[in-house]
C-alpha cells in the first residue's frame, strides 16, 4: 500500500486541565502535527500532477485514482483535526470527504480548505510553565488531602491561588489565599456561636468578626479549668492571632489595591494559607453557604 494511504495512529495532545513537559510535546504531540502536514502534502500532490498535465489550466477533472487519493487524505485530515481539537476544520474536511460538500476540483479550491485549517491552528496557544512553579498547578502536590472534606470551598480557592502562582499572577494568588482564609474565619465564628450581627455573617467585615472572636475567647477564660478547655483555648487564641495577621498583613492591602506582590511574597502567603487551613480542618468545618459559591 502506498505510504500516503497508511492510516496514522490516534494522536495524544495536551488538554486544558493537563500539564505536559516539552519532551512530551515533542514526542507525543508534534509527530501528529507532522502527520497532518504529510496528509496535506499528499493531497496537494494530486493538484500538482493536474497542473503538470494541463499547464495553466484550473479546469481539469480528477480521475478516479486521484479522487481516491484525495478522498483518503481528506478523511485522515478530518480525523486528525478531531484528535487535535480543531472542530471547525474537522467539520469542513469531513463534509468534503463524505460527499456532502464534494471534494475540491482545483488547486485553488483546495488551498481555501488549507487556509481555513491553518487559521484555526493559529488559535491554539500553549503556555510555558517554569519547572519550579510546576507543582502549584497540580493541587495534590501542595494541598493536603485532609482539607478537602471539611473545607471544600476553601480548597477551591487554594487551587486557584496555586494556578495563579504557577502562571506568575502573584497578586491574584494572594487574593485567592485571602478568600480561602475568610472561609476559615467564618467557620471559626460559627464554631464559637458568634451571632451578634444584624446581618448575615458573610456580609460582616473581617475586623468585626475578629473582635467578636477575641471577645468570645476572653469570656471563655472564666470557665472552669480543664485539659479540654485549655486545649480549645490554645487553639482558638492562636487561630485568632493568625486571622488578624492575615487581615493586617495582606487582606486589607490586596482587597483595596494598596499593594502588589512578587513571586517570593506570594509563595510565602500561599504556603502559610495552606498550612493554616490544614490546621483549621482538624477542628472546624466551613459554613454550608459561602461567598465562594456565589462568585
Amino acid at each position: 500500500m502506498n505510504q500516503a494511504y497508511r492510516r496514522s495512529p490516534a494522536p495524544r495532545i495536551p488538554t486544558p486541565d493537563g500539564l505536559w513537559s516539552l519532551w512530551e510535546m515533542l514526542t507525543k504531540s508534534a509527530p501528529f502535527f507532522i502527520t497532518l502536514g504529510e496528509r496535506i502534502a499528499s493531497a496537494r500532490v494530486v493538484f500538482n500532477f493536474m497542473a503538470d498535465a494541463a499547464p495553466g489550466s484550473e479546469q481539469a477533472h480528477l480521475n478516479p485514482e486521484e479522487k481516491a487519493q484525495l478522498g483518503f487524505a481528506f478523511q485522515e485530515i478530518y480525523r486528525l483535526c478531531d484528535e487535535l481539537g480543531l472542530p471547525t476544520s474537522k467539520e469542513l474536511f469531513q463534509s468534503a470527504a463524505s460527499g456532502e460538500a464534494g471534494l475540491p476540483e482545483t488547486g485553488r479550491e483546495f488551498e481555501i480548505y488549507i487556509k481555513a485549517l491553518y487559521s484555526e491552528m493559529h488559535g491554539k496557544m500553549f503556555v510555558y510553565l517554569p519547572s519550579h512553579r510546576r507543582k502549584y498547578f497540580i493541587p495534590a502536590q501542595f494541598i493536603p488531602e485532609s482539607i478537602e472534606e471539611p473545607f471544600p470551598l476553601a480548597r477551591k480557592e487554594l487551587v486557584e491561588a496555586g494556578k495563579s502562582f504557577a502562571f506568575d499572577r502573584y497578586t491574584a494568588c494572594v487574593f485567592h489565599c485571602m478568600r480561602a482564609v475568610e472561609i476559615g474565619l467564618r467557620a471559626m465564628a460559627i464554631a464559637l456561636e458568634i451571632d451578634q450581627f444584624d446581618f448575615p455573617l458573610e456580609q460582616a467585615d473581617w475586623e468585626g468578626i475578629i473582635r467578636k472572636i477575641e471577645s468570645k475567647i476572653q469570656a471563655l477564660k472564666d470557665k472552669a479549668k480543664t485539659a479540654e478547655k485549655d486545649d480549645a483555648q490554645h487553639f482558638n487564641s492562636n487561630a485568632a492571632m493568625e486571622f488578624r495577621y492575615f487581615k493586617d498583613g495582606w487582606r486589607v492591602r490586596v482587597a483595596h489595591t494598596r499593594a502588589s506582590y512578587d513571586e517570593g511574597q506570594a509563595l510565602r502567603v500561599l504556603e502559610h494559607a495552606v498550612t493554616f487551613i490544614e490546621i483549621l480542618s482538624g477542628r472546624l468545618k466551613e459554613p454550608t453557604a459561602s461567598i465562594s459559591e456565589a462568585t
